[in-house]
């Protein structure tokens, strides 16, 4: 499905647009959400399962992947990173229960205190999903108890945290919508049926005590779910996928939300946030701040002498050795990790033949003459007579 919303890099607004572009960009989208609301109805592994999907995805929108959820997974890999997701989670929710209880027990206080911390619960609730993604980012347990590491991203960004709340605010609004949609229209059909139950009931009331208490209850719950029983049935199939859509959307808006963060720097899971990371806040406001123009004054231009031309040289030929393609379908790297040096490519060595030339050998230098040659005429005398 096409979508004109930009899915790449992070910006600090649309993360429901954004979200629900990421998950409807391929194909068949609507496959995998199926899947995962027929897992819904198995015990216990099922829901690890789908949380473990939706933590894996947004581990991959946090490395910048602009792909929906993947289709090649390994179930067993799923309910581990469920299980990391709630343990992490569940620790923390556990440990804001016991915070609102001692709030709930201050004398004078403790209503007031109660309901300030269940309101500061809903930033409180979207901190822990996003622990549990930093614990699925590093694969480790640890990592989504970093006190330090967590508040220095919630302090950075807690707009954003509640924007992506959001989603999870309109998945109630339509889960609501949608129950009162099917049950009341139900209701409002059987009103004349309801009159002649409670007649019934009012009528043979008197049976409890002759001891058909038992049967006569059983008749009442199966008169119930045959006339209610579709559309609570219905009614259960929306709230599940309502559930498995805003599951899939808020943890993507997660990982749009800590593209903020440069994932792809982070070192180990106890080393602290990159410094780029930490000033981006600040480098944005600055320069978002207006400033008020400044009107130049008139200079006079100088005359300047024009520059010589030099003679352009030949570039000189580069050869570029072609970069390997990351696969689409290839996992991110765990931050700090450690990974094997890279090995540089060997340059090739060019050959350069050099044909000699030959060299014409200096000259000798003549033997000087001897005294006695100097001496001799250059012609022969004549003897006198």
């Amino acid at each position: 499905m096409a979508s004109n919303v930009e899915t790449g890099g992070y910006q600090p607004d649309r993360y429901i647009a954004r979200s629900w572009a990421l998950l409807t960009s391929e194909k068949g989208w609507w496959k995998p959400v199926l899947i995962c609301m027929a897992a819904s109805f198995v015990p216990i592994v099922g829901p690890l399962a789908v949380l473990g999907y939706a933590l894996e995805w947004s581990r991959r929108v946090a490395w910048g992947s602009t792909e929906g959820p993947s289709r090649h997974v390994k179930v067993g890999e799923l309910i581990r990173s469920g299980w990391r997701g709630v343990v992490v989670a569940g620790g923390w929710t556990l440990a804001s229960m016991v915070v609102s209880n001692i709030l709930g027990n201050v004398p004078y206080m403790g209503e007031l205190l109660d309901f300030v911390w269940s309101v500061f619960g809903i930033l409180l609730g979207m901190v822990f999903m996003a622990a549990a993604v930093r614990a699925t980012i590093y694969q480790d347990f640890k990592a989504g108890y970093r006190v330090k590491t967590l508040y220095q991203m919630t302090a950075e960004d807690p707009r954003g945290l509640l924007r992506v709340w959001l989603i999870q605010l309109a998945a109630y609004i339509v889960d609501f919508v949608a129950s009162m949609a099917i049950i009341v229209p139900t209701i409002v059909s059987s009103l004349s049926w309801i009159v002649r139950l409670f007649e019934y009931v009012e009528n043979y009331s008197s049976y409890y005590s002759y001891g058909v208490g038992d049967s006569y209850v059983l008749e009442i719950v199966a008169a119930l779910i045959g006339r209610f029983g579709p559309a609570i049935v219905l009614a259960i199939l929306v709230a599940i996928a309502v559930e498995v859509f805003s599951k899939l959307l808020m943890y993507a808006g997660l990982g749009l939300w800590m593209r903020r963060f440069d994932v792809d720097k982070w070192g180990k899971e106890e080393d602290p946030l990159p410094e780029r990371a930490i000033t981006a806040k600040a480098e944005a406001s600055e320069a978002a701040a207006p400033v008020a123009p400044i009107e130049p004054e008139p200079v006079a231009p100088e005359p300047e002498a024009p520059e010589p031309i030099e003679p352009a040289e030949p570039a000189e030929q580069q050869v570029v050795a072609d970069e390997p393609v990351a696969d689409a379908d290839d996992e991110p790297p765990v931050p700090g990790a450690d990974e094997e040096p890279e090995t540089p490519a060997e340059e090739e060595e060019e050959i350069v033949a050099v044909e000699p030339v030959a060299v014409a050998l200096p000259a000798e230098p003549a033997p000087a003459a001897s005294a006695a040659d100097a001496q001799s005429p250059t012609e022969t005398d004549t003897p006198s007579a």
